[in-house]
């Protein structure tokens, strides 16, 4: 594969990851969120689901920044970034996760 056709690739991912960001953010796609179709009835009226859409969105909006550097910047970075992106995705995600839990539950 060569230089364009991964930063097509980044740019794809960029775009899909972009977009569903701002869908959640706008509170209005709670069924993007993995885990949430496959709650139960019960379980889905203690979530406020427009808070665990604006959670998750605002999580996957720096991680889709992210890929968007790498497609940018594609000739010039080292695989330490890979590195560096891994980690900040993963904790981005671990992130989402806590603040999922604690701030979309109804009181």
């Amino acid at each position: 594969m060569n230089t364009e056709e991964e930063k097509i690739i980044l740019y794809v991912v960029f775009a899909v990851l972009f977009i569903m960001s701002i869908i959640l953010i706008s509170g209005y796609a709670p069924w993007l969120v993995a885990g949430y179709n496959t709650a139960t009835k019960k379980e889905k009226e203690n979530i406020d689901e427009k808070k665990l859409s604006r959670i998750v969105g605002v999580g996957i909006l720096p991680i889709s920044a992210l890929v968007l550097t790498m497609a940018l910047l594609i000739d010039t970075l080292s695989t330490f970034f890979i590195y560096i992106f891994v980690l900040f995705t993963l904790l981005d995600t671990v992130l989402m996760i806590v603040a999922a839990n604690k701030y979309s539950r109804k009181r």
